[in-house]
């Protein structure tokens, strides 16, 4: 999964969502 900013069905990270 790459990691960006934006909300997506995914686990939160660091200050930001994890998109699947």
């Amino acid at each position: 999964a790459r990691s960006t900013n934006i909300t997506t069905v995914s686990r939160p990270t660091s200050g930001h969502t994890e998109t699947l």
